[in-house]
């Protein structure tokens, strides 16, 4: 059962990743887009990588230590998408809202991993 829902949150993670990345494709081709462009494509692809890594931990360590990485890369992309979202005009505004609420969920998701552990550890 916990393998399933590991299954599960390893194809949301990727799912959240691909719609930031279809997201960027419609920034603007100015500078300051493609520092965040670049940003949050890195930062949101890297929740998925380190749970995937953490997934294949050989200890609890590191385990937890993989989850609060995933943790701290959700809150990062989430900074950029409101940092977007105050910048940019409709139809992207619907979009990010969309991907923030998704984010606040996996910042939550993780957020229990990680106090799981520390109380365990």
């Amino acid at each position: 059962m916990a393998d399933a829902k590991g299954i599960e949150l390893v194809q949301r993670l990727e799912d959240f990743a691909i719609a930031v990345i279809e997201l960027t494709r419609g920034f603007p081709s100015t500078p300051e887009y493609w520092e965040i462009r670049r940003q949050m494509i890195r930062s949101s692809a890297s929740i998925g990588a380190n749970y995937v890594e953490a997934r294949n931990a050989r200890t609890r360590l590191e385990f937890f230590s993989c989850a609060r990485i995933s943790l701290r890369e959700a809150a990062e992309t989430a900074w950029w998408l409101h940092i977007t979202r105050r910048i940019s005009r409709e139809p992207l505004g619907l979009r990010i809202d969309a991907l923030l609420r998704e984010v606040s969920e996996i910042v939550s998701i993780f957020g229990a991993i990680t106090r799981k552990g520390r109380y365990r550890s």
